[in-house]
């Protein structure tokens, strides 16, 4: 397939080292910080480092980074712009820390936290096209030095020693074309096909940026040692 097909070219989904078993074709770009702008003001979070201000002590939640998924996969974000003293003084400024996507959501569109770090779109739609929390939106791409497309569970792998392995290819091949492609983001998740429209256009990778997938095996033992520094930071032991 063209490389100019696919953001980053076509190899640059490839999840494994050999570049053999697992291929990730989601395109959904990792937003990690959502914000009520009813309640703060752009003038006070201007930086991403400004999360670290007194001032939002108390004011945050996060999808909990002790656990692997997605509190995991934003702190790796965060890690890659804050670095990893700037993160530890993110988890120790009073964060509320919730594994429930719902709640989360709830909190940030009532104001009670109007900073979510780790909240999936599909979640907070749910709560906007209600007509609750319309000026809850993530954080702007100028934020970030370096942002990672969330692959999420939009990838795919061919099991070695398939029982059905043409049917397998024709599938694959199948899912991975455009037509493919179009049927993915009805998900809605964004594939990273270039020729395909996006389900969120403003999670959309930006030409000329750099990304990287958190999720592929060279991250592994990074996000396995994230897990760690959140839960000796957070709870003050790495187990």
């Amino acid at each position: 397939m063209a490389d100019e097909t696919w953001t980053g070219g076509f190899a640059a989904g490839w999840m494994d080292l050999d570049q053999k078993i697992y291929y990730a074709f989601d395109g959904t770009i990792q937003n990690p910080v959502l914000v009520n702008w009813d309640v703060v003001s752009k003038t006070d979070l201007a930086t991403l480092e400004d999360l670290l201000k007194p001032e939002f002590s108390g004011k945050i939640v996060w999808h909990d980074p002790r656990l692997t998924g997605t509190g995991n996969g934003t702190s790796q974000t965060l890690f890659h712009n804050l670095g990893k003293d700037g993160l530890i003084r993110l988890y120790k400024n009073k964060v509320v820390y919730t594994s429930n996507s719902q709640q989360i959501a709830e909190w940030i569109v009532r104001g009670r936290y109007p900073i979510a770090i780790g909240l999936e779109p599909n979640t907070l739609n749910e709560f906007q096209d209600q007509g609750i929390g319309k000026n809850v939106a993530p954080l702007a791409a100028s934020y970030y030095k370096m942002q990672q497309i969330s692959v999420g569970f939009g990838g795919v792998g061919l099991i070695d020693r398939a029982p059905h392995i043409n049917a397998a290819k024709v599938y694959i091949n199948w899912l991975l074309s455009k037509q493919g492609q179009e049927a993915w983001v009805k998900v809605p998740r964004n594939s990273r096909r270039t020729d395909v429209e996006p389900a969120f256009p403003e999670l959309t990778p930006i030409q000329g940026r750099e990304y990287f997938i958190g999720q592929a095996e060279k991250f592994t033992e990074q996000r396995q040692e994230l897990l760690k520094v959140a839960r000796e930071a957070i709870d003050g032991s790495a187990r």
